[in-house]
């Protein structure tokens, strides 16, 4: 029979084995931890996930205790039937002259804003880009580019107008305006002190006091992760620009838009069906016609105008001006108009340091190992980890519904449930539950 000095040096070696084995099990995982931490958005990327992200924000978003529907902005396409009908006969840039008239049938329908999503950079290299640099607009446009610039200043003295910027980088880490047509008819030539556009006009386009504070402008470019409400920028110039979306959510409510300060915030989504529904789209031959219905739906709002065409033939290529949503593809003008509905509906969710969700993935992840560690059966480490799956997507939600975001701590959790997995299988996992024999 072993004496009592033989058992405590088994107990002592069987401790020791079992420290050991504990030491070498909780390295592991925090390797385990730290590795799927720092590979995750690379692996996110090589599998291209952003889709996955794209469906999983909007699928917690829809669960927002406020339905997700809109309000305050409409939106004009010109399809597939206008692009290649025989008025625009497929011509890239779109005729001026018609977008004059769908500024003047805006009119007759008493638009409260009219926002016209439409890219009118100058390419010129002549051009300085300040009104009276040069004498006409290049090309072959300038008829039509006069018609839509008088038809823009008579309008604006009855409706508000916003009118789409280009931006690029500057020398000094901010940016720049770009080049554009407006700016040679004495439209949103600079930005004043107080935030404001100077709409001086030219000799040849004379601008009411009223139609000078009615035209505002915003930059159309939009961010690389479509969750995001593109910021105000910085300006080499000084002074902030305001997003496209931000300066419509501005002339409907400054006083709701003014609550969104220089932050970048995460905007939810209206889904496409709410959307159409909601007699949110309207084409742009129903707005010409005159339309009853499409005259009365689009009385008092704010209307975006924008593209929706195929760029090869009716119906063949790509859409034109068509972005990666959370919903989907979607043309820019539906974009611009989910950014400007989050804003004035106050579904903005201030943006949340990546760091911050760093900390937050890393204390999930410890506490995933913890749990995997006190149940030794394999069986319950795969019911732990289905658990922790779920507690993940609650958590997630309850965090998008705070914060507007979420952190994506689902590989940290597939490795560490591996880890464990393995571990116990191979024999190495310390026994947690059973205490040395005497």
């Amino acid at each position: 029979m072993p004496s009592f000095r033989d058992r405590l040096k088994r107990w002592h070696k069987t401790f020791e084995s079992r420290k050991a084995l504990r030491i070498r099990y909780w390295v592991t995982a925090a390797l385990v931890l730290a590795a799927t931490v720092w590979v995750r958005p690379y692996v996110e990327d090589y599998l291209n996930l952003i889709q996955v992200r794209y469906w999983l924000f909007q699928t917690l978003t829809e669960f927002s205790p406020r339905p997700l529907e809109p309000r305050f902005v409409k939106v004009v396409l010109i399809g597939d039937a206008e692009h290649w009908g025989l008025q625009l006969q497929g011509r890239s840039p779109t005729k001026r002259d018609y977008i004059a008239k769908l500024v003047d049938a805006l009119d007759a329908a008493n638009a409260r804003v009219i926002a016209l999503d439409f890219d009118l950079r100058n390419t010129d290299p002549s051009a300085k880009g300040a009104p009276g640099d040069y004498a006409e607009v290049p090309g072959d446009y300038k008829a039509e580019t006069d018609m839509l610039m008088r038809t823009i200043a008579r309008a604006a003295q009855r409706h508000k107008f916003v009118l789409a910027k280009t931006i690029r980088f500057g020398d000094r880490h901010d940016y720049k305006l770009g080049k554009d047509l407006y700016q040679i008819y004495g439209l949103c030539t600079a930005l004043g002190k107080d935030g404001k556009w100077q709409n001086p006009g030219t000799p040849a386009l004379r601008l009411s006091p009223r139609a000078q504070r009615n035209i505002s402008c915003g930059y159309i470019a939009l961010p690389y992760d479509m969750r995001l409400l593109p910021p105000r920028l910085k300006l080499e110039s000084g002074g902030t620009i305001d997003s496209f979306s931000f300066a419509i959510a501005k002339a409907i409510n400054p006083q709701i838009a003014n609550a969104v300060t220089d932050r970048s915030y995460y905007g939810s989504y209206i889904p496409t069906a709410t959307i159409a529904s909601n007699n949110v789209i309207s084409a742009a031959r129903d707005l010409l016609a005159q339309n009853p219905g499409t005259m009365d739906n689009l009385n008092s709002q704010a209307v975006i105008v924008g593209g929706d065409w195929h760029v090869e033939s009716t119906g063949s290529g790509r859409i034109v001006d068509t972005h990666e949503t959370p919903i989907g593809e979607n043309s820019g003008a539906l974009v611009h108009q989910n950014f400007a509905e989050a804003i004035l509906d106050s579904r903005t969710y201030a943006f949340v340091p990546e760091w911050v969700l760093t900390l937050a993935e890393i204390a999930f992840g410890l506490m995933a190992a913890i749990l995997f560690a006190i149940w030794p059966r394999v069986i319950f480490k795969v019911a732990v980890f289905f658990g922790l799956c779920a507690a993940l997507l609650l958590l997630q939600w309850a965090m998008l519904q705070i914060f507007g975001t979420f952190f994506e701590a689902f590989l940290p959790l597939l490795g560490l449930a591996l880890h464990s997995i393995v571990e116990r299988l191979l024999g190495h996992e310390p026994n947690f539950h059973l205490r040395p024999q005497f």
